[in-house]
Formats: structure tokens, sequence, C-alpha cells
């Protein structure tokens, strides 16, 4: 018999098929307001946004399995939001800090 909320669910995998589709993954960091007003932020972010797709997967779980897992937004924003301070002044120090070690070579851009 219905009660008065509709039709109770036959089973638990009815209860949960929602159908609805997951929220695209956005690889955006928390800081994200900060990115008008820094452009080396901005400029990191969005060559992270742009790689971020077939990137983070291999980085977080190997070439292997990269294909098959699915991403969290946790893990998305987690890896935006480390990238862009990459860009900031901070991050910029620690770059120029670890470059200045001498082991690693600093890249020449274009």
């Amino acid at each position: 018999m219905p009660s008065q909320f509709g039709n109770k669910p036959e089973s638990l995998g009815e209860l949960l098929n929602t159908n609805l589709e997951p929220a695209p993954i956005e690889h955006v960091g928390l800081c994200s307001y900060r990115l008008p007003s820094n452009p080396a932020e901005a400029a990191f972010a969005e060559a992270w946004a742009r790689r971020a797709e077939m990137t983070l997967g291999y980085l977080l779980h190997g070439q292997e399995k990269s294909e098959h897992y699915k991403l969290t937004q946790q893990e998305a924003t987690v890896a935006a939001t480390v990238i862009q301070w990459l860009g900031s002044p901070v991050g910029q120090g620690f770059l120029e800090d670890v470059v200045s070690t001498g082991t690693v070579s600093r890249v020449k851009l274009p």
C-alpha cells in the first residue's frame, strides 16, 4: 500500500537510483578570487586547468589506473590550489629556493 509520500522503493538500488549525473570536476583552487589581481597565479591556474584532466589521475594513481580512476572534487581542488600557490609570491619564492640549491637548473621559457 502506498504511503502518503508515494510508493516505497523495492530495494536499496532503486532508492539510490536518482538518475542524476555527477557534477563535472572543476580544477579550480580555493583562492581563485585572487586570479584577477595576480597574473602569475592566473597563469599557473590556467595552465593547470588545461592539463589537469589528463594529468591528475596519473599523478595520484599511476599510469595503469589513471584512465579508470574517478577523481573527486576534493582531489581536484587540492591540486589546483597547490598549483595556483606556485604562482603566488610565496610559491615563487619556494621555486626560487629550490632552484638556488643548484640541484635543479632553471628552465628557460620562451
